[in-house]
C-alpha cells in the first residue's frame, strides 16, 4: 500500500513538474512577429526583371531630380520641397493569358517608396503637372491601365522624400490578391 501511494505521489509530482516546465517555457519564449498573413519581401536592383505569376516589372530608371519641380501648366505653381524629389520609370508586362489591371491609383497595386527606416512615401499629388510632355506621352499612368496578354506599358512617378532618407526602394505588390508577395527594387541611393 505504501508503494502504491509513493508511485502515485511520484507520478503526481512528475506530472506537476512537467506542467510547470511547459508554463515556464511558454512564458519565457519570445513571441514571433511573423504569421501566415505576413508578406514575403524579395529584393532586386534597377534593371532586374521582377517576375510575378501574371506580370513582369522592370524598373527602367530612378533618379533624384532635385528640390524643385517646374510646372508644365500655367495654372499650377512650381513645387518646392525641403527634401528631394525622386523620379522612377518602370515597365509592366502582362505574361498571363488574361487581361490584368495595373491600377496605379489603388493602395494594393501602388508602388510606394520606402527608406531604411521603412517610412513609406506615395507619389506626389498632381504629378502630371510636373512631367514633361514627352514623359506624359509615354506614361500609361494617366490612361486605362488594363494590359492585354503579351503587351506592356510604361509608368512614371515622382515622389517627395526627406533629405535624411537613405537606402530607398520601391515596393511592387503582386496583382493576385491571394498571393501577398511583395518585391523591393533597390534604387541605389
Amino acid at each position: 500500500m505504501n508503494k502504491k501511494k509513493s508511485i502515485k505521489d511520484i507520478m503526481l509530482y512528475l506530472f506537476l513538474f512537467i506542467i510547470i516546465l511547459i508554463i515556464i517555457n511558454t512564458i519565457s519564449e519570445p513571441k514571433s512577429t511573423t504569421n501566415n498573413s505576413e508578406e514575403e519581401i524579395i529584393n532586386y536592383n534597377v534593371g532586374d526583371i521582377v517576375k510575378f505569376e501574371n506580370m513582369e516589372v522592370k524598373l527602367l530608371s530612378a533618379e533624384i531630380i532635385g528640390d524643385k519641380l517646374t510646372s508644365n501648366n500655367i495654372f499650377v505653381e512650381d513645387k518646392n520641397t525641403d527634401g528631394k524629389f525622386v523620379k522612377v520609370r518602370f515597365n509592366v508586362s502582362n505574361i498571363s493569358k488574361k487581361e490584368i489591371e495595373f491600377n496605379y491609383f489603388t493602395d494594393r497595386n501602388h508602388p510606394n517608396i520606402y527608406d531604411s527606416e521603412e517610412r513609406e512615401y506615395k507619389y506626389i499629388d498632381n504629378m502630371e503637372n510636373y512631367l514633361s510632355e514627352a514623359d506624359i506621352a509615354t506614361n500609361s499612368l494617366f490612361e486605362n491601365t488594363k494590359i492585354q496578354p503579351g503587351f506592356d506599358k510604361n509608368f512614371e512617378a515622382i515622389y517627395e522624400v526627406p533629405n535624411n532618407s537613405k537606402d530607398l526602394k520601391i515596393r511592387i505588390n503582386s496583382l493576385n490578391y491571394s498571393n501577398k508577395t511583395q518585391k523591393d527594387i533597390l534604387l541605389g541611393f
